[in-house]
């Protein structure tokens, strides 16, 4: 799934930032890593790279406009800790994962990593394949 970020909006005050954050630039096109939804909340957040170093981070969707529909092959629809309805690789779902991500634990950031890349090159196929098909 392949997402552009039309508006920045800090999650605590709900303010617009204007153009650019120190995770999300507005016009740039990022790639989907994970989904998670919680019903109670109606709450519905992707997970994108940062430009804060690469930082994973879930946003709001209401931010960014849907570029390509494509979901990953990698991912699987479960329930994370924070009882999430989560659509992302299984080995994600492991418990104590994100908290790893967030503390640089080396095992749970190769993890990330492995499938990340994956996730980039299968998106990247499906980038080609659109334009492409825009061509013909």
């Amino acid at each position: 799934m392949i997402v552009k970020c039309v508006k920045i909006v800090s999650p605590a005050t709900g303010k617009d930032l204007g153009e650019r954050s120190p995770w999300l630039i507005r016009g740039k096109v990022y790639i989907v890593f994970a989904i998670r939804y919680r019903w109670d909340t109606k709450t519905m957040q992707i997970l994108v790279e940062t430009e804060n170093y690469s930082d994973p981070m879930f946003a709001e969707i209401d931010q960014f406009e849907i570029i390509s529909n494509q979901l990953s092959s990698y991912w699987v629809f479960d329930k994370d800790e924070d009882k999430f309805n989560c659509f992302m690789p299984q080995a994600w779902f492991t418990e104590g994962f994100g908290e790893g991500i967030d503390n640089g634990d080396e095992s749970s950031l190769s993890i990330y990593r492995k499938y990340r890349d994956l996730m980039i090159k299968e998106a990247s196929i499906a980038e080609n394949a659109l334009v492409q098909r825009e061509n013909d």
